[in-house]
């Protein structure tokens, strides 16, 4: 419940799909493991990793450790579409 929570406050279903499927604009973020999506969303908080608008690296800005650990764990878990 938490990760959907911050999944939720993050906008990442607007943006990602319903099933973080993706969409245009936005890559699939579904089936991807959680270490890999750990480490991505560490490093737009770094900001050594840019994204088209900066959209990724304004939303990491506020998460926590924890915060990125369990957002990446439900998003792993999210159901193949």
């Amino acid at each position: 419940e938490a990760g959907r929570a911050l999944a939720e406050r993050h906008f990442c279903f607007a943006c990602h799909g319903a099933a973080l499927e993706g969409r245009e604009y936005a890559p699939r973020l579904s089936t991807l493991q959680p270490d890999y999506l750990t480490s991505q969303l560490r490093r737009f908080k770094a900001g050594t990793r840019g994204d088209l608008d900066g959209a990724m690296t304004t939303v990491a800005q506020p998460l926590t450790d924890d915060a990125i650990t369990e957002l990446a764990r439900f998003i792993a878990g999210m159901p193949i579409q």
